[in-house]
């Protein structure tokens, strides 16, 4: 009886080790988009400055590839006199999910904030931005954006429209002002941007139901 219920129970016990899925551990560099700095509060000590960063990191071409991943920022030693801001996914991934083709990128919105002393700011780079193995000033990102402004101007009708570029969606209150934001994001990205790439569809007015 004894031999019998131990065997019950290692066959039991077999059976759920096998019906438990396999994870992979995700832990690696990733590439960021949509890079913005605002200056901030350095705290009581007026000689001490800070700056907020802001990105947007791809978890995953679609919804199911992006389960279990999560994103983040961190600011990195490198060398005695300078400092990179790394963007980082990292999660568990199970073996055994198979996932569609489909690219619907889903992201992540991470920010963090750097504090010190003087001109501080000169020694730290922003890695990864827009490409792999890119190193940008985070200074070069203090600017006001101005000069990638469009001199011409638009009608104001309101005919909500969004436009696709870059696997992003901006939107406009019309065609013109989406196309003007458009042209500014790739300005602010360095981005060039080519006629058939840009994809505007009008914005259909949800109505309420009964």
């Amino acid at each position: 009886m004894l031999r019998t219920l131990a065997l019950a129970i290692g066959l039991c016990c077999s059976i759920s080790a096998l019906a438990a899925p396999a994870y992979r551990v995700i832990n690696g560099e990733a590439i960021m988009q949509d890079v913005t700095v605002e200056p901030s509060n350095g705290g009581f000590n007026p000689s001490f400055s800070a700056y907020i960063v802001k990105a947007r990191v791809e978890l995953g071409g679609n919804s199911c590839q992006a389960q279990g991943l999560q994103a983040s920022l961190k600011l990195k030693n490198e060398g005695l006199d300078q400092k990179h801001i790394v963007a980082y996914v990292k999660g568990r991934v199970r073996n055994d999910l198979i996932c569609p083709m489909i690219y619907q990128p889903i992201f992540a919105d991470v920010a963090i904030t750097v504090r010190g002393e003087g001109a501080f700011a000169e020694s730290i780079l922003i890695r990864n931005v827009e490409s792999f193995g890119s190193l940008k000033p985070l200074n070069s990102f203090l600017n006001d954006g101005s000069e990638c402004d469009e001199l011409s101007f638009c009608t104001r009708e309101y005919r909500p429209t969004t436009c696709s570029f870059n696997g992003l969606e901006i939107k406009g209150t019309n065609l013109c002002e989406a196309h003007k934001a458009v042209k500014k994001y790739a300005c602010l990205n360095s981005l060039t941007l080519q006629p058939e790439e840009l994809v505007c569809t009008m914005d259909v007015p949800v109505l309420p139901t009964n």
